[in-house]
């Protein structure tokens, strides 16, 4: 029996991922990230994958392409079908009182005594953001035969599974 062993790899990303930083008007086909999609390991012509941001996870993502970027952002080859909201929740504020006639009223244990803390949004202690994802779907994957070559990635041949960049090339 002929034992056979595929290897698979792929190129370097420093990120697979971001989130848009701004945002996006589904009119634009240009959207800011958090991250600069040069120094992630983006190229032009990767797909991407932007995420639903519906209630109740109504509604779907959306691949685009990459045609343009910078160190800000990128271009797309399609409109977005969606508007989408960035934003960012800072932690709350807090206020400390050491002295006055309420010292030592809602004193936090924490805190030490007759330190009075007061916490705007008692419930959210931590700092979020409110941004979409974006996550590169591209991935180039060369399978070669007994007579190895460096072969370049051909996407000029026809798509195995439309529609989603899937190309083979066989004998």
């Amino acid at each position: 029996m002929t034992r056979v062993m595929i290897d698979v790899t792929r190129r370097e990303m420093a990120r697979t991922w971001s989130l848009f930083s701004s945002p996006v008007n589904a009119r634009k086909g240009t959207l800011k990230l958090l991250h600069s999609p040069i120094r992630m390991g983006w190229n032009i012509g990767d797909q991407i994958g932007v995420a639903q941001t519906k209630n109740r996870s109504e509604g779907t993502g959306q691949a685009v392409t990459i045609v343009l970027m910078n160190h800000n952002g990128i271009t797309v080859d399609t409109l977005l079908n969606d508007d989408f909201h960035a934003g960012f929740i800072p932690p709350p504020i807090l206020s400390y009182s050491n002295t006055g006639a309420d010292a030592g009223a809602g004193v936090d244990a924490d805190a030490g005594a007759g330190t009075s803390v007061n916490l705007t949004r008692p419930r959210t202690l931590l700092p979020a953001l409110l941004a979409v994802e974006v996550v590169n779907l591209s991935w180039n994957i060369i399978i070669t035969g007994d007579e190895f070559s460096v072969v370049e990635c051909n996407s000029n041949l026809p798509e195995s599974i439309p529609g989603k960049q899937t190309r083979a090339k066989g004998w």
